[in-house]
């Protein structure tokens, strides 16, 4: 397969009109500023209408809801809370690797037996679920005017991801950045491009996330590979020696101490404890490239069968609220999708502007079509 065939196909498909100029070079600009919380935790949202207040009941009658997601200490704690304290109806949350879920669900639908009501997940994990027909259609149950609004979402429509627009909702995403530098041993106008990381003075001075397994390092190889097409990649991957790990302490440490000034890892959340602990650090931001949102657990999927339908419906509503989905997204530290919901806990470049192309890294056909092809690749490249 050709490597330039590849790129138009990732070009003509995944990129996703969202606003705004892109940042660029060494980033440590602090988190985008908002409204209070007060101004944005659900007071749009009347729960005394006859909506909220029958599905309420109805609810409360079923006595629980069963939800699966991330192992996000913030996201287990916090939702679970928040929902519970709104309609008085519990939540038995189920947290843990996405393996273990996808092996838990196949052996109960193998025996008829359903235990699951609504999944949160990432973007692999749910389509999956979705292709084996584990999911039930989530747009028939949306029915809270502040939800089916299309105008408070980006991109003017309820962002499903699937082909029949109805099944995975996906509630957040957020511009990822490319990585870090120790700012005692590099200039951030020294790293400006991408074109910049290939300068000989980095040859074997760059630390890079494992690009073979799945994670943030698949990620970014991803989308540099699709940007900047192979020869880039390979220039970069093989040609400028850098050190592999998954490791994310260790390659703090690299970085911290300069063993390695220069990394292709660490997001803001990795960087944030080092900038509080008065480290020489600051991010790269996406430098002269559009850049590319990923989500994290925040596609939202309503399991077929559900055995509690009136609470499953509850949750579809409120978590897509501005209330619900301001709470899951400050947990898992994302940039909502719904354009009235601000997210003072992320940097200005981390949220996606109305205008730029990024490129989605859960879109449909990306996961379904080019994925598979792309990682074949990496494992030639690189070395499985």
């Amino acid at each position: 397969m050709a490597s330039h065939v590849l790129l138009l196909m990732l070009v003509g498909a995944l990129l996703v009109a969202c606003g705004g100029p892109p940042a660029s070079g060494a980033s440590s600009a602090p988190r985008a500023g908002a409204t209070s919380p007060a101004a944005t935790s659900g007071s749009a949202t009347n729960y005394d209408t006859p909506f909220w207040q029958e599905l309420t009941a109805a609810a409360r009658a079923e006595g629980k809801l069963v939800l699966s997601s991330s192992t996000t200490p913030a996201t287990r704690q916090n939702l679970p809370r928040a929902f519970k304290e709104r309609f008085g109806v519990d939540v038995e949350y189920l947290g843990g690797r996405s393996a273990e879920l996808v092996a838990r669900v196949e052996k109960e639908r193998d025996v008829g037996l359903y235990t699951l009501d609504v999944h949160l997940g990432g973007g692999d994990t749910i389509v999956g679920m979705y292709q084996n027909g584990w999911l039930a259609p989530v747009r028939p149950h949306l029915g809270a005017p502040e939800v089916v609004d299309s105008t408070v979402w980006r991109g003017g429509r309820l962002p499903f991801l699937d082909p029949d627009d109805s099944y995975l909702l996906d509630l957040e995403g957020s511009v990822a950045s490319l990585g870090a530098i120790n700012t005692e041993l590099v200039s951030a106008n020294e790293i400006q491009t991408f074109d910049d990381l290939l300068n000989p003075k980095w040859k074997g001075k760059l630390s890079i996330e494992e690009a073979i397994v799945a994670g943030s390092g698949q990620n970014r190889a991803v989308y540099i590979y699709a940007h900047k097409g192979e020869e880039y990649f390979k220039r970069l991957f093989v040609d400028q020696q850098p050190t592999f790990s998954r490791d994310l302490r260790q390659m703090q440490d690299w970085l911290a101490r300069g063993t390695y000034p220069l990394t292709l890892a660490l997001n803001a959340s990795d960087l944030e404890p080092m900038e509080r602990d008065g480290l020489p650090v600051a991010l790269l931001g996406t430098l002269d490239g559009p850049g590319y949102i990923v989500g994290g657990f925040s596609v939202l999927g309503l399991y077929g069968n559900a055995p509690h339908p009136n609470a499953a419906r509850l949750f579809l509503n409120w978590i897509a609220s501005p209330e619900g989905l301001r709470v899951h997204a400050e947990a898992e530290q994302q940039a909502p999708s719904r354009r009235d919901v601000p997210a003072p806990w992320l940097r200005d470049f981390q949220i996606p502007k109305e205008g730029v192309n990024y490129m989605n890294l859960y879109n449909y056909q990306y996961i379904t079509e080019q994925k598979p092809a792309i990682l074949q690749r990496f494992r030639e490249i690189l070395g499985s």
